[in-house]
């Protein structure tokens, strides 16, 4: 079979090259539709579809602010309201241990006075017994001397006898001791009784009973020169006495221990 050549057409001029490259171009078709109105709707449906979420969104951010703002005050104002209620608290228990302490420290001082208050009251009660019981002894003793000094002048002294001048002077001098010795007695017992009577609370029926009692003891010396009372009587009053006293003293004291060990 014979050649034939290219099987195509070959171009050997220019236009025909630039009319196969125009026609090589693709070709593009813009139909405009001559009815806006589909398009604009399409378009604020989409606006309008991008706003709502966008406002939702907005909304929710600013209410969460908000609420978060308010939270953060919220929990501001509790940390200052607690801050001011331990400082508070603080303060109250600082000033309950400042009283308490006060309380204690009075408290041990009051024991302490009280305990030596005791002690005192025991001391001086005994003292009374015994000084009490002495003047007793003391009066008995002067009122025999001063009986027999009387019997020695009514029957054997005169201006003008003075035989018995040494016996009158031993008697005289005897006399004036025995009476220096009672008096001596009597004022330290006048001076325990006062005290005593100081330091105790009359309004109190123990010490009231005390008080009674010591009166009772300062005075049986003087039931002595009483017609019909006996040494033996009166002292056995005297002894009732004591030992009513030393009761009544016990049962006080205990009182005031129960308050020292309470404290109150």
């Amino acid at each position: 079979m014979a050649w034939h050549g290219i099987p195509f057409p070959y171009l050997s001029n220019a236009s025909e090259h630039l009319s196969v490259a125009l026609s090589s171009i693709p070709k593009l078709i813009f139909e405009t539709p001559t009815d806006w109105t589909t398009p604009l709707l399409t378009a604020a449906a989409a606006v309008i579809g991008g706003c709502i979420p966008a406002t939702i969104a907005w909304r929710t951010f600013k209410l969460s602010s908000a609420q978060l703002q308010a939270e953060r005050q919220e929990q501001q104002r509790f940390l200052r309201e607690e801050r001011i209620a331990q400082n508070d608290s603080l303060e109250a228990d600082r000033q309950m241990q400042l009283l308490i302490a006060e309380k204690n420290f009075n408290m041990e001082v009051l024991s302490v006075n009280r305990q030596a208050w005791i002690n005192n009251v025991r001391d001086l009660i005994a003292e009374c017994c015994v000084v009490g019981t002495k003047m007793f002894d003391e009066r008995y003793a002067l009122n025999n001397k001063t009986e027999q000094f009387n019997n020695f002048m009514a029957e054997y002294y005169t201006p003008v006898n003075l035989t018995y001048k040494e016996v009158f002077e031993q008697f005289s001098d005897e006399l004036d001791l025995a009476r220096k010795n009672y008096n001596k007695t009597q004022e330290h017992l006048d001076f325990l009784y006062s005290k005593i009577r100081l330091m105790l609370n009359p309004e109190e029926a123990e010490s009231s009973s005390i008080i009674n009692v010591l009166f009772r003891l300062r005075c049986r010396g003087a039931e002595l020169t009483e017609q019909g009372n006996t040494y033996g009587a009166v002292y056995g009053e005297l002894r009732g006495d004591i030992n009513e006293l030393i009761d009544l003293t016990h049962a006080c004291l205990k009182k005031e221990w129960v308050r020292v060990k309470s404290g109150t």
